[in-house]
C-alpha cells in the first residue's frame, strides 16, 4: 500500500531559506518547476551549492541536500517526455554492467536507485569517454538521465508505504528505511544523503568535463620544463592527489557525511572502499618528462612550479563557482582539469598544456 507523504522537503527547504536569509542561489527554486528553466536549476543546484559542507546537526542535511530534495519533489510533479520508457538496458548496456534486471527508470525501488548510482561511481572512468579533438563525452544522455533518476527519487520522498504481511524489514535493520508503529515506511534521512551526495557531485563533474574547452599543444612536454628538485620536493602532493585519483566519484563527500566526526583524510574513504590499498608510486623523472605523461604524475610537478595555482578536490569545492575568479586545479576521482576566471573549465591530454595555456592569458590580461 502506497500514500503520498507530506512533502517534508519542501519544509525543510523553506527552514533552510529562512536560515540562511534567502540568499540568491535558494531564490531561484521557490517559483514553478518548468522544462523552460529546469536546466537552469539543475546547474544552480551543482554549481552554487557545496555538496561538501557538514550537515546541520537537526535536520541532518546540507543546503545542498534540501535544495535536491526539492528539485526532486518537484520533478516528480512535473511532466518529462520520455520518462516513463527511459530504459537503461538501452541506455546503458554498453557501457556499465546494471546491477539488477529491472530497466525502466521508472519502475526502480529506493534501494535499486542506491545501487545503480554505487555501479556508475565504480564505473565512471568507462562512462566518461576522452576524444583528442572532443575532449570528455559520454555515449548517451547524461543530463537526461540525471533528470529520470531525480524524477524517481521525488516519487520515494514524496511517499510512505506499507509491506505485505511477511516481508522481511531487512532494510529497515540496516538503516535505509524508517518506520512507524503503524508499519508505514520512508527512507531515512542517511539514505537520502547518501544517495544525494553521489547525484550532486556526478551531475556537476558530467557536466564540468562535458563542458570544458580542449587546449591542444603538442610541444608542451618540450616547454615546461622539470627538475629534480621538483620532483622531490613534489612527493607529499602525488601520494594525495594519486589516492583522491583512486576513489569512486562522490565517495569523498559520502565518507565525510557518513563518517563525519572522524573524516579527516582522503586516505580513509580509498582504505574504506579497499581495505588492502596499496598507494601509487611516483614515476621515475624521465618518464613524467614524456610526451602525454600521466596527469597523476604530472601535476605535484606543476604544483612546484607555479605554487600560485592551488588543487581542488570534490569536497573542497573544485564543481562549485567561484566568485573570486581565480585559477584553481581540480582532481576529482581522477578527472583534471584547470578553472579560470567565470568558471570556465580548460582540459587537455598533457597537463604542461594547460599551464602554457594559463601563463599565455595572464600575460595577455596584464597588457
Amino acid at each position: 500500500m502506497l500514500r503520498a507523504s507530506d512533502v517534508w522537503a519542501l519544509s525543510s527547504y523553506k527552514r533552510t531559506c529562512v536560515s540562511l536569509q534567502m540568499e540568491s542561489p535558494l531564490s531561484e527554486f521557490t517559483g514553478p518547476l518548468l522544462e523552460t528553466n529546469l536546466n537552469l536549476r539543475l546547474l544552480s543546484w551543482c554549481r552554487s551549492f557545496d555538496a561538501g559542507t557538514q550537515p546541520d546537526p537537526k535536520t541532518q542535511l546540507n543546503a545542498m541536500h534540501v535544495v535536491g530534495l526539492k528539485l526532486s519533489s518537484d520533478m516528480h510533479c512535473m511532466s518529462l517526455p520520455g520518462y516513463d520508457e527511459y530504459n537503461l538496458t538501452d541506455r546503458l548496456g554498453l557501457e556499465t554492467p546494471l546491477p539488477f534486471e529491472q530497466a525502466l527508470v521508472s519502475e526502480l525501488s529506493w534501494q535499486q536507485l542506491v545501487d545503480l548510482m554505487s555501479t556508475m561511481q565504480l564505473e565512471f572512468k568507462k562512462i566518461m569517454i576522452w576524444d583528442d579533438m572532443m575532449g570528455y563525452h559520454t555515449r548517451f544522455c547524461f543530463i537526461f538521465l540525471i533528470k529520470c533518476l531525480l524524477k524517481r527519487v521525488g516519487f520515494w520522498t514524496r511517499h510512505s508505504w506499507r509491506r505485505a504481511s511477511g516481508e522481511h524489514d531487512h532494510d529497515v535493520l540496516d538503516g535505509t528505511l524508517n518506520v512507524d508503529d503503524k508499519g508505514w515506511h520512508v527512507v531515512s534521512v542517511p539514505s537520502i544523503v547518501h544517495l544525494m551526495d553521489v547525484l550532486h557531485v556526478f551531475t556537476s563533474l558530467c557536466n564540468s568535463l562535458i563542458s570544458a574547452t580542449v587546449v591542444h599543444n603538442d610541444d608542451a612536454h618540450n616547454l615546461v620544463k622539470l627538475h629534480p628538485h621538483h620532483h622531490e620536493a613534489s612527493l607529499d602532493d602525488f601520494y594525495l592527489n594519486s589516492i583522491v585519483s583512486d576513489t569512486p566519484v562522490g565517495s569523498v563527500v559520502q565518507y565525510s557525511h557518513r563518517f563525519q566526526f572522524l573524516f579527516h583524510s582522503v586516505t580513509q574513504v580509498v582504505y574504506f572502499h579497499w581495505p588492502s590499498y596499496r598507494r601509487s608510486l611516483q614515476l621515475p623523472l624521465e618518464e613524467i618528462r614524456k610526451r602525454d605523461a600521466s596527469p597523476q604524475s604530472l601535476l605535484p610537478i606543476l604544483l612546484q612550479i607555479d605554487p600560485s595555482i592551488t588543487v581542488l578536490h570534490e569536497h573542497t569545492g573544485a564543481l562549485l563557482s567561484s566568485p573570486e575568479n581565480t585559477w584553481a586545479w581540480i582532481n576529482v576521482a581522477g578527472f583534471y582539469g584547470l578553472r579560470g576566471p567565470q568558471d570556465q573549465l580548460f582540459v587537455a591530454r598533457d597537463l604542461r598544456a594547460l599551464l602554457l595555456h594559463h601563463e599565455a592569458l595572464t600575460l595577455s590580461t596584464r597588457h
